[in-house]
């Protein structure tokens, strides 16, 4: 008896949870796209601090630089005017 109640998830209203499907498969995707932005995000951040401290190499600059540019392309090409 306790077994099968504990291999059934719940919600809240005692209603199972759909763990099948589109709606699951679009849900993971977004949280993926998610962590990827945030993981972007951070190393940009980080990059940029790296620049402005003067610890990177003048190659170092410019190949973080084309490497963001590339991913900024590549991630939101509707968008080429932030490039500049």
């Amino acid at each position: 008896m306790l077994r099968s109640h504990i291999n059934k998830p719940k919600t809240k209203g005692g209603q199972k949870i759909n763990l099948e499907g589109e709606k699951l498969q679009k849900g993971l995707a977004k949280l993926v796209l998610v962590i990827l932005e945030v993981l972007r995000q951070i190393l940009e951040r980080q990059a940029r601090k790296r620049v402005l401290s003067g610890t990177l190499s003048t190659q170092e600059v410019e190949r973080l630089g084309l490497a963001f540019m590339t991913v900024h392309r590549h991630h939101y090409p509707q968008q080429p005017h932030l490039l500049i």
